[in-house]
């Protein structure tokens, strides 16, 4: 079992990267807690993929429990070149089943260019697993995203599941996009969530 709690992630020089990551756990396999941590302004060199918390790949067979709870994560500075920006994601194609609650999300500033017409750009939460299998509680997050700019029709959302073949437990979230994008579900962009 891994914990990691109550951390402050911040960096105020930028690196020269192209993929930059706070927290990222590949061939994940075991139980994982990440709480009550604040990741703010970190910031990255050149054009590419950033994010704060991203769970890229689980084992096969393991016992791929993560629990993201009670952090604060703004985005709001040293991302301007970036053309894909995520709070927290999760990827790969193995199993994954995850608790994400109580989190404060807020993402910012202006892509200056790039990114893909109809793709996601920027999201606080992105769900973009293949595996038909995994389970997702997502539950009392607050996911802004104030982010805009790159190329006409790059999507700026609040939360997107790029496949929803999962198992999803939705419940209690406040979503705001500036970009009047909420959600994107599947390849659908909702900019209003029904009941």
């Amino acid at each position: 079992k891994m914990i990691i709690d109550s951390c402050t992630f911040s960096c105020n020089t930028a690196s020269g990267d192209g993929l930059f990551f706070g927290i990222l756990f590949d061939s994940q396999n075991d139980t994982v807690r990440i709480m009550n941590n604040r990741m703010f302004n970190i910031l990255d060199g050149v054009s590419g993929t950033m994010r704060y918390i991203h769970i890229r790949s689980v084992a096969a067979g393991g016992n791929n429990f993560t629990y993201i709870q009670n952090n604060f994560l703004s985005m709001m500075t040293g991302n301007n070149i970036n053309n894909n920006v995520g709070a927290i994601e999760y990827s790969g194609s193995n199993p994954n089943y995850a608790r994400i609650a109580s989190n404060t999300i807020r993402i910012g500033s202006t892509l200056t260019s790039g990114g893909t017409s109809g793709s996601v750009g920027s999201s606080a939460l992105l769900i973009a697993t293949t595996s038909a299998t995994s389970t997702y509680e997502i539950k009392n997050n607050i996911l802004i995203n104030e982010r805009s700019g790159g190329t006409a029709g790059l999507q700026h959302v609040a939360f997107a599941a790029t496949n929803t073949s999962a198992v999803f437990d939705i419940d209690y979230n406040t979503y705001n996009s500036s970009s009047g994008m909420l959600v994107r579900w599947g390849a659908t962009v909702y900019t209003d969530i029904p009941s």
